[in-house]
Formats: structure tokens, sequence, C-alpha cells
């Protein structure tokens, strides 16, 4: 029989036994207090950019709806006086640096208080009073769902909030978990999750080790700046021996160096000699841009968005890296943010009286924007299918109108065209509801206007 083990054994090199100097390595997550994660975030621009640059880029573009202009009128008002952007950025922008944070959901009193549920289908208008977003250790998770039957299984069904803001110490509060939108840097894995009563971790976690090495290595650069350059005087040094004479030597020297600086004059005694050195550090910069490729690889941000710089090659634009950037910030626009929203929706909806039309639904901006060429060349494209459809006549004149129209509008070609086919569509069928097919005696019909 051939027994099989999962590692490697070399009782020679002591891999794998007792003697493996691997076999001491552990690994261990260090959670940082709110204030060490903040002083990361103030104190250097990339830590900040580190938790700012994909946060404003999930954001920026914002969403639309596939609704008539009146409709997304009411919305986009509503989304304003409730500061929806505003709040589903920061919320995300402090779940990133501290871990967690959430919206809190504040309502009229008729639909109970914080700690009972909320039933969001019971809202009416001005049901919706206000939006929080508070962050992690003032909202922590009180109890978990444990009822297998229950839909939130497993997930947090009371927080506890305690308001300590400003020197306030307020009797801390408990909030039902359908009043609270949770947001995540990084989500915990279950058994993490289990033992806190956070529900994500800071993403300074994982990159903490590259990012102080990043830190390290800069400072180390800039002190080596200043080593680059070293006047060398040779002097007896005699008098070091005494007070007197330590002070006497520094004194000279003092002098001599304030004289050299003001009027690039260097006085020297009989026995002393000058000499200029200058140091040259090759290769410093490529160790540099090594660790900010390295930064940039833990931080998930393409080297052209964080450090804002066109990358070295002779066909190298950072188009590539922007675009998968730019196609995984909308897949976590998707699973993190949209599930948010829909939640908001709903309230932000009920309590202004906007109602849904069937089939009405948002879609996410796209971040990558074209050129004006770009822009120009897919007009130009999509024109010259639509001509080869039109000449095919597989689709209805009519069909084909109004899919080309809906195309111009999502496309944002003409300004206005939306409503301006919507008040033609509106006169023609006005005409034609006034048409007399009879005719007037006197031939003044709307049907004769027309003709003539």
């Amino acid at each position: 029989m051939i027994e099989l083990a999962d590692g490697l054994e070399n009782l020679v090199a002591g891999l794998g036994t007792e003697k493996d100097k691997a076999r001491a390595a552990q690994w261990v997550v260090y959670q940082r207090s709110p204030q060490e994660l903040e002083a990361v975030y103030r104190s250097g621009w990339i830590g900040r950019k580190i938790i700012d640059i994909p946060t404003d880029d999930m954001t920026r573009e914002w969403r639309s709806w596939s609704a008539d202009d009146d409709m997304v009128e009411k919305i986009e008002a509503a989304e304003k006086a409730f500061m929806i952007r505003d709040k589903v950025t920061t919320a995300k922008r402090w779940a990133r640096l501290f871990g967690s944070s959430a919206i809190i959901i504040g309502t009229s009193a008729r639909l109970g208080r914080a700690e009972e549920p909320l039933d969001l289908a019971r809202m009416s208008t001005k049901d919706l009073t206000y939006l929080h977003v508070e962050i992690a250790p003032y909202l922590t998770i009180r109890e978990w769902d444990t009822d297998l039957s229950s839909q939130t299984f497993g997930k947090p069904s009371v927080y506890s909030y305690q308001p300590s803001r400003h020197g306030t110490n307020a009797a801390p509060a408990t909030i039902h978990a359908s009043r609270v939108i949770p947001f995540a840097g990084v989500p915990l894995p279950p058994y993490a999750a289990l033992q806190g009563v956070q529900w994500g971790d800071s993403v300074y976690t994982a990159v903490e080790q590259t990012l102080n090495t990043a830190g390290s290595i800069t400072a180390v650069i800039a002190a080596l700046v200043y080593e680059q350059k070293i006047d060398v005087i040779k002097t007896d040094l005699s008098g070091l021996s005494t007070k007197e004479g330590e002070d006497r030597i520094k004194k000279r020297f003092s002098l001599a160096t304030a004289l050299k600086s003001v009027n690039n004059t260097l006085l020297l005694g009989r026995e002393e000699e000058f000499a200029h050195k200058q140091f040259t550090w090759s290769g410093l910069s490529d160790i540099h841009m090594r660790i900010m490729q390295e930064i940039s690889g833990a931080a998930d941000i393409p080297v052209t968005r964080l450090l804002g710089q066109t990358p070295a090659g002779l066909q190298s634009t950072g188009e590539s890296d922007l675009r998968n950037y730019y196609d995984a910030l909308r897949a976590k626009q998707n699973a993190e943010l949209s599930p948010q929203l829909e939640i908001l929706d709903r309230a932000l909806f009920a309590s202004n009286g906007i109602e849904l039309p069937k089939g009405a639904y948002f879609e996410w901006e796209p971040l990558w924007q074209e050129t004006p060429k770009e822009r120009a060349d897919n007009a130009l494209k999509r024109a010259q299918a639509t001509k080869i459809y039109v000449d095919t006549g597989l689709i209805d004149d009519s069909v084909m109108t109004e899919a080309v129209v809906s195309q111009l509008v999502e496309d944002h070609v003409y300004p206005g065209l939306d409503a301006a086919v919507k008040d033609a569509k509106a006169a023609g069928e006005s005409i034609e509801g006034d048409d007399d097919p009879e005719g007037d005696e006197d031939g003044g019909g709307v049907g004769n206007r027309a003709e003539a």
C-alpha cells in the first residue's frame, strides 16, 4: 500500500519536520483601532487614495432609470432631498476605512420604534424622516438570527447603537436590523463574523504590510537624497580631547559652512584639505516603482489610476488595466451597492408617492467614458448597422423606428429627443382624432388643411 502525504518531508534538509524553520511561521490578523485606521487615512496620500479612489469611482457616474422623463425627474428630486448619492458614497467610504458602516433608516412614529421591525410595505407619504450614516464601533451587532426557518437566518437581527459623539454619553439604543442597511469594507468570513460584533474588515487589514514597506522604502530613499552630496574636510582633530577644543572646532566649521553658503567661498587653514563627494544611487527608482506596483496590486487599483501616470513602454497605455478595473467595479456595484439601493428605493419611493411603472429598472452608468472620436466612430457603426437592418426588411419600419429612437435616447445623442418624439406622436394622434372622413361642405376640415 502506498501512503500519500499532503506535505513534503525531507529528513536531511529538515523540510516538513520539527527542524523546518517555516514551521514556526504563523498567519496573524492584526486588528487596528479606529484611531489607528483613521491615522493611516489622514497622514498619507497612498492610504487616502486606497480608500477614496474605488469609492468615488463606484458612485461618480451614478445610475440611470429606464422610465419616462417625468418619472426620472421625480426620482432624482427625491434622491436629492435625502442626499442618497452622498449617503451611499459616505457609507461605502467609511466601510472601506473602518470595516463596518451602515445607513440607519428613520421613520415616522406610526411605523413603530427603532427596536421594532420595519415593514416597508406599510410606508406611505412622508414616512421617511431621515437617513443617517454610522460606523462601528458606535453601531455593533447585538443579536444574530438563529431561526432556521427565517429568511434572514445567520444575519444580524438586532444592532446596538452607542451615540457617544462630541463628549455626549447617551444610553445605548437598540435598532432592529430591518432599519439598518449595512456596508462592509471587506466582508468577513463566517468564523470571524461570528466571533465579533462587526460585519466587515478594513481594506487596510490585508494591505498593511505592503503599505508599511512602501512607507519605509520611501523614507529611506528620502534620507539617502540628503547623503547624495557630502563635503569632506581634513583637519587636525586633536583638540577634541578637551571641551574648549571641541567648542573651537565646532565654531570654526560652523562659520566656514555659513560663509560657504552665503558667499560660495570656503576658508581653509594651512593643514586643512577640502573634498567634495558625489554619490549616485542607481536602481532606487526601480525599487520605488516596484513597491508602488505591489501597492497597486494589493489595493486592486491600476498603477495608472493610483499614481495618475501612463505606464512605461512604447505600446503601453494602461487602457486594458483600466477596463479590467472598471469591469471589477461594475461587478461590485451590482453585488454590493444594488441590494442596498433597492431597500433605500422602496422606502424613498413610498415616502415620496412614487410608483414605478411595471418593468422599470435602473442600471449603473458606464465608468469608461468614450472619447469624442470613439463616440463618433461607434455612432457611425451603429447607423450603418441600422441601415443594413432596414434594407433587409426583416423588421417592420415602425418597430425599427421605435428601436432606433430608444437607442439614440439611451446614448444621449440628441438632447430632448425622447420628449420631442412624444410631442410629435401626441400631435399626430390629435390630428388623426379630429380628421373628418366625410369632409366639410365648405372644404375647411383639418384634413383639407393638411393637404394644403
